[in-house]
C-alpha cells in the first residue's frame, strides 16, 4: 500500500495494526521513510518490539521519549481503562509529541465504542489532528464538516429524486 498509494490524508489502526501504525511513524520520525499521511489514529495500541544486537536503536526502543525524541506526527489515541492493553497504550501515547497528540478515553475494554458521544469525540480529535497535520504539511485546507455533510445530503436527495422520477425509490 505504501509503495503504490499516493498521499493519505491519515492512517489507523487498531490494536495490532495500532502497532504497525506506530512502526510506521517511528520510521518516518528517524528518517527511514518520508511521510505520506498527515496524522495517525492508534486505537487499543502497544509497541513493535524488536531484539538483538543487530536491531538498530531506533527500532529496538519502543517509540519512547526516553531520549528527548518524541515521533513527530499528529495524532489521536484511544485507550480504555479496562483494555488488557491499557498500560502498553498509554506507553505508545506518551512516545508521541504532547502538542501534537490527542487522547480519548473509554472504559469498555478492548473495543471501540458505538455510542454517538464518543464517535463525536473521537470524529472532533481526528478532525483536529488533520487540521494540525495540514498545516505541518502546508498542504490543501480541509473541507469544512459541515460542507463535507451538506454536499452528501445534497448527493442523496439528487439520487432520491432521480430514483423517484423512475419509480426505483421506496422511501
Amino acid at each position: 500500500m505504501y509503495e503504490i498509494g499516493g498521499d493519505f490524508d491519515g492512517i489507523l489502526g487498531f490494536s495490532e495494526g495500532a502497532s504497525i501504525v506506530e512502526l510506521a511513524d517511528r520510521l518516518v520520525t528517524f528518517g527511514r521513510i518520508p511521510r505520506k499521511w498527515k496524522f495517525s489514529v492508534l486505537i487499543s495500541a502497544c509497541h513493535v518490539k524488536a531484539r538483538g544486537p543487530a536491531v538498530p536503536s531506533w527500532l529496538r526502543d519502543s517509540g519512547s521519549a526516553a531520549d528527548g525524541k518524541y515521533l513527530q506526527v499528529p495524532s489521536v489515541h484511544v485507550v480504555s481503562s479496562e483494555d488488557y492493553l491499557f498500560r502498553r497504550s498509554v506507553d505508545v501515547e506518551r512516545g508521541y509529541q504532547p502538542e501534537l497528540r490527542q487522547v480519548v478515553t473509554h472504559d469498555i475494554g478492548h473495543q471501540i465504542p458505538h455510542t454517538p458521544g464518543f464517535t463525536n469525540k473521537l470524529a472532533g480529535r481526528i478532525i483536529e489532528a488533520a487540521r494540525m497535520g495540514a498545516e505541518a504539511s502546508n498542504a490543501s485546507p480541509l473541507l469544512k464538516v459541515d460542507d463535507a455533510l451538506e454536499s452528501i445530503r445534497t448527493t442523496y436527495k439528487a439520487k432520491r429524486g432521480f430514483f423517484k422520477l423512475f419509480g426505483k425509490h421506496n422511501g
